[in-house]
């Protein structure tokens, strides 16, 4: 009982943050279908309104529209976000695949790594990599990271 609880509120938690911090297109998509039900109640609910004009239903509709709007704008710069993260994040398992050291099965059925001259030169690219893309870094630093990238580049 307490553990169905906790598997509850795990799932829970974890639907709140794929609303919030949405990253794959299925996230994308059900935030766009909860916008379009919401749009439907709306609408239903001003055009179902006896007591309103035609004017204030114009104005009501109007609003929704508005509102509406804005969520799509808000779901478009939540895209924009995630397909960085999520180029980075390919980015960085891309570069990590290449720099990683070769398994090889032995007889023994154990694993032995082996770096190649490959994968020595992926993670000294990957380190130069990361390296530009550092932010905050003293003149002295950046000018040494740019002469190690030179003299790199000319090997």
């Amino acid at each position: 009982m307490e553990e169905s609880r906790k598997q509850e509120e795990i799932s829970q938690k974890r639907e709140i943050e794929k609303r919030v911090h949405p990253k794959t297109k299925e996230d994308f998509k059900v935030l766009l279908e909860e916008l379009e039900n919401w749009r439907i109640k709306e609408v239903q609910k001003v055009k179902g309104d006896g007591g309103l004009s035609a004017e204030e239903k114009q104005l009501a509709l109007k609003s929704i529209l508005d509102k509406e709007t804005e969520l799509l704008q808000t779901i478009d710069k939540l895209k924009i976000v995630a397909n960085k993260e999520n180029k980075q994040e390919k980015i960085r398992k891309f570069l990590k695949s290449m720099s990683d050291p070769k398994l090889w099965l032995r007889s023994d059925q154990r694993f032995t790594e082996v770096h190649t001259p490959f994968t020595l030169r992926a993670k000294e690219l990957m380190e130069i990599y990361y390296g530009l893309k550092l932010k905050k870094v003293t003149i002295d630093e950046r000018l040494d990271i740019l002469l190690n990238t030179k003299w790199t580049i000319k090997e």
